[in-house]
């Protein structure tokens, strides 16, 4: 299946931010990011049974990891996935905008979390604070640094990324 960004759901379309929802399954969601410089993404946090991934199309990313968010920066063509139980979060940390797919698999509730935002709701979904013991390690998550075939193995490829397009193939 072939996904354009130009007819994707928005869950937040403002100045210096922007989040669309590509894909939605209970196996897989994933999602377009752009983040101007500066822009926050989330706190520290863990999720108990599913895998967050980040795929850098364009920038850099800054990914917090583990129990005192040691920051890790991800250029573009960078894929990282943290596994359940690792404590992660994000943020544009550059003086430069960033974009990135963002895989939550299985969904976790991810999606209907995001809508919930845009409504103005809170949703429960598989996102805690981390835990005392500080989580799983951070050796436990997957950095690739030309991530393109990690990505691929999880059924995405990139046919076409831009500032204002994206077209992917879902298999």
């Amino acid at each position: 299946m072939i996904v354009d960004a130009s007819s994707a759901e928005s869950i937040t379309d403002q100045p210096g931010r922007r989040l669309l929802l590509l894909s939605t399954s209970a196996s897989l969601t994933v999602t377009w990011t752009c983040h101007d410089p500066g822009q926050e993404g989330t706190d520290l946090h863990v999720h108990r049974v599913h895998t967050d991934a980040f795929y850098v199309l364009d920038g850099e990313l800054t990914v917090p990891i583990g129990p005192t968010g040691d920051p890790r920066t991800l250029g573009a063509g960078t894929y990282a996935a943290v596994p359940p139980g690792v404590a992660h979060a994000f943020v544009n940390d550059s003086d430069a905008p960033v974009s990135f797919l963002n895989l939550h698999a299985p969904d976790g509730g991810f999606v209907d979390f995001l809508r919930g935002l845009r409504e103005g709701r809170i949703t429960d979904w598989d996102s805690f604070p981390p835990p005392a013991d500080g989580g799983r390690p951070v050796s436990d998550v997957l950095v690739v640094a030309d991530g393109a075939a990690a990505l691929a193995d999880v059924g995405v490829t990139v046919l076409d990324a831009g500032r204002d397009t994206l077209r992917l193939e879902l298999r």
